[in-house]
């Protein structure tokens, strides 16, 4: 495949894959657009590979392929023919971002191929912080922003990741996971509150105009935040996910310059 059919693939894999980080990048520059797909189109299939194999085992070898791919390609090593590899491969930015970002990205995903709990709060917090945090804190400086941001990124980056964690507690638990270490209205409650706080410890970033295609993707959070605050018990009956009509309306509003803000 040529350059551009490999990125057409990676467009094509978010779009299927990852419908709101697709709709959240289309509002980027167009210089970076295509790099912040390419970063998604690499989440996607890790995240594909912890979750589509049938048993744990096949998940974690292709967990390690992932790994061992990532680490040629950083090395500046050959590596396989794939559509996502190849673009990265064409691309800059993997090497500026080293490879302990995308290290944790795949090793966080262990925790999806196994049967596991999380041993405690902090546990859970450590893997949104990788997937969620780690993957905003990249897609940052793949738009040019400056190391002082890294932190409120990687927490309003955390809290998203919590969000949606918290809407498919019911289905994880219909197979056969305990994805909460305590099930308690309390400690879910708390788990919402340092989310929001996280949120709000990000608020300055609305304003900056490379940030914005970054904190779409998690300007859902909120809304749903909120909601477990008020009916913490929806987190294991179900119902926190919204319309999709809703969905696409807040993304709309949240990218309108002057009005809101995506963690609004």
């Amino acid at each position: 495949m040529s350059e551009a059919e490999d990125m057409r693939a990676c467009r094509e894999l978010v779009r299927r894959w990852d419908p709101v980080r697709y709709r959240a990048a289309m509002t980027a520059p167009a210089p970076m657009r295509d790099d912040l797909l390419a970063l998604y189109a690499l989440n996607a299939q890790v995240v594909h590979a912890a979750w589509g194999a049938r048993e744990p085992m096949l998940a974690e070898i292709r967990l390690q392929y992932w790994r061992d791919q990532l680490e040629a390609l950083l090395r500046g090593d050959a590596v396989d023919a794939h559509p996502v590899l190849s673009t990265l491969a064409q691309a800059r930015w993997p090497h500026r971002l080293g490879g302990e970002d995308l290290a944790g990205l795949i090793e966080a995903r262990r925790w999806d191929a196994g049967r596991e709990s999380f041993a405690d709060a902090g546990a859970l917090r450590t893997y949104l912080d990788a997937t969620g945090g780690g993957l905003m804190a990249m897609g940052a400086r793949i738009m040019g922003m400056s190391a002082p941001y890294d932190r409120e990124i990687r927490r309003h980056g955390r809290a998203g990741a919590l969000a949606a964690f918290l809407i498919a507690v019911p289905a994880l638990k219909a197979h056969g996971r305990r994805p909460l270490p305590d099930e308690s209205p309390a400690a879910i409650r708390t788990l919402a509150r340092q989310a929001l706080e996280d949120l709000e410890a990000s608020r300055n970033l609305g304003r900056m105009a490379p940030a914005r295609p970054l904190l779409l993707t998690a300007c859902e959070a909120r809304p749903v935040l909120r909601r477990v605050l008020q009916r913490p018990g929806l987190v294991l009956s179900g119902g926190l996910e919204r319309s999709l009509f809703r969905q696409r309306l807040r993304l709309l509003l949240c990218a309108l310059p002057g009005r809101w803000w995506p963690g609004w």
